[in-house]
């Protein structure tokens, strides 16, 4: 599995819209996977509550793009990260390692 395979089930998944466990199901064989991608930055917003675990709260939900395929996502980044996704504006670029 690669970071290709990913992105095409992740689109896979999304055009079929099927119910949220049978996309869950599908994607589980990339859980903890951990995957470098190069992104574009579009924008952010913090991160509240503990949706995505307590350790992302006060961080921020990042709309960036892969650079290499064109695909556009968001990236959860936690507080420790607050400071360079901060100094982003759009179009910048980041390279990042993606759980």
């Amino acid at each position: 599995m690669d970071k290709k395979d990913f992105i095409e089930s992740i689109k896979l998944a999304n055009e079929k819209r099927g119910f949220s466990s049978e996309i869950e199901a599908s994607l589980k064989s990339y859980e903890g996977l951990k995957m470098q991608f190069d992104l574009e930055f579009i924008s952010s917003t913090k991160t509240f509550g503990s949706q995505y675990g307590s350790s992302y709260e006060g961080g921020y939900s990042v709309s960036c793009k892969d650079l290499d395929s064109g695909f556009e996502m968001v990236v959860v980044f936690g507080p420790n990260d607050n400071q360079k996704i901060e100094s982003l504006s759009a179009g910048g670029e980041i390279n990042e390692e993606v759980e």
